[in-house]
């Protein structure tokens, strides 16, 4: 392959393969999860454990191990490969295909992977720089190759660890590359930044709503009166008396040629939307089907997403979803339609334990849904909830808006500085601290 025909006239920048630079001892040779009878099973799955990490797990450059699976310590001892490290650059390879991000987790000393996912592990600092590596899977050239080689939009697209052998990979010099992996990491400092922000305003609205209909220590608790634990006044109500809709979505006809969206089973995720999951369809919607700021989208059907819960807290564009999820919207004159969203979306593990039909086939009723009953406190509180949670989410909000553009401007400068049309030679550039320390074990490496 020519440098030349990718439009790269960088003569500083070398083409190797993957099993180039495994002889090169600059890689360790990548290897998946564990095949056959040895995969873990879902029975295995456990609350808390090591991270047992599916492609769907990893999401915008990120583990989700809030919501991967997750595995004992004495069975992921028993297993023979699969063994991802902090550092260890993680490629999606099976279904979902491309997909990248760099383990750093501190609970436990590994993370387990499934056969969907390769990991990468540097041998030679002196040579690769780890989250170049991983920039540079993210780089289009890449991607398409790896897209067209595992036959992405299959059913059936896969790319094994001998076919990844083959897959090509640039590397300029080695203080290049650390150059090239700061200024990237600088913006996704900027992102995790946003990213813990946000987790700490879902923290407040939690535990404000702990606080209010839990624990019952709402504004002025201290003069109501409690009769059996619930303070008088507080009723309990049916979500189908309280719902002006619960119905399923529509059944899309998907076209790439059109700017709307579908929301799918996937896009439901700790307890948001979503949106790179989504399909682009064609299809005309009924008005009731358009999803509408503080919506719950609920998963009913299928296996492993089953009722999962997600609350719309964005204004949402023409949005719409399937037949595999349920819109559920409050009536405005019955319920506040923020306490009613905050409520429904703590029913999660509830919906999850409903799920009726045969092994293999689950789904979660309409019905089903309009038979849960919830504490309905006075209005006036719901009202006092809502302006302190609506202005939770109008921060969210623009936190959300910043870390796309934020993303956006990565993602152009990922392809300008990868392909060598914008110089970094030149550039004194201050590494962040996670930069020093891969600096320090080059130099390690190095000297020894």
């Amino acid at each position: 392959m020519s440098l030349a025909k990718l439009g790269i006239k960088d003569e500083a920048i070398r083409l190797f393969t993957v099993r180039e630079l495994i002889e090169k001892d600059w890689l360790y040779k990548p290897l998946d999860g564990n095949h056959g009878e040895i995969h873990p099973k879902s029975e295995d799955f456990v609350a808390v454990g090591v991270p047992f990490v599916m492609a769907s797990d990893i999401v915008n450059g990120r583990v989700d191990y809030a919501q991967c699976n997750h595995i004992t310590r004495k069975q992921a001892d028993s297993l023979r490969k699969g063994f991802a490290h902090n550092g260890d650059v993680l490629l999606t390879h099976k279904a979902t295909i491309g997909r990248t991000a760099i383990v750093s987790y501190a609970k436990q000393p590994y993370i387990m992977l499934t056969p969907q996912v390769t990991y990468y592990r540097v041998k030679n600092p002196c040579e690769i720089n780890n989250k170049y590596l991983r920039y540079f899977f993210d780089f289009q050239f890449f991607q398409d190759t790896i897209q067209l080689w595992a036959g992405a939009g299959s059913t059936r697209a896969y790319l094994g660890i001998t076919e990844q052998k083959k897959l090509p990979v640039l590397l300029p010099g080695i203080e290049r590359q650390e150059k090239i992996a700061s200024i990237l990491s600088a913006y996704d400092d900027l992102i995790e930044s946003n990213h813990r922000r946000i987790g700490l305003l879902e923290q407040m609205a939690e535990e404000l709503y702990r606080e209010w209909f839990v624990r019952f220590r709402f504004p002025g608790y201290q003069q109501v009166k409690f009769e059996k634990t619930i303070p008088q006044g507080w009723e309990p109500k049916k979500l189908g008396d309280l719902c002006r809709l619960i119905k399923r979505g529509i059944t899309p006809k998907y076209s790439d040629d059109s700017p709307r969206l579908v929301i799918n089973q996937r896009c439901i995720r700790n307890g948001g939307v979503d949106l790179s999951a989504a399909r682009q369809h064609d299809t005309k919607v009924p008005t009731e089907k358009i999803i509408q700021h503080a919506d719950v989208l609920i998963n009913s059907t299928g296996v492993g997403t089953l009722g999962r819960v997600s609350v719309v807290e964005f204004e949402p564009n023409n949005l719409t979803c399937d037949t595999h999820v349920t819109i559920c919207r409050a009536n405005a004159k019955k319920v506040n339609p923020y306490f009613f969203a905050c409520t429904v979306a703590r029913l999660q593990q509830h919906f999850e334990n409903l799920a009726v039909g045969s092994t293999g086939q689950t789904e979660l009723g309409r019905e089903e849904i309009a038979k849960v009953k919830i504490l309905l406190p006075p209005e006036g509180l719901q009202t006092e909830f809502a302006k302190r949670i609506s202005s939770f989410w109008m921060i969210k909000i623009a936190l959300t808006g910043s870390l796309k553009n934020l993303a956006e401007q990565r993602d152009q400068l990922l392809t300008r500085l990868i392909s060598g049309k914008l110089p970094v030679d030149k550039l004194d550039i201050q590494f962040p601290p996670s930069m020093c320390e891969a600096d320090a074990a080059r130099q390690e490496v190095a000297h020894a």
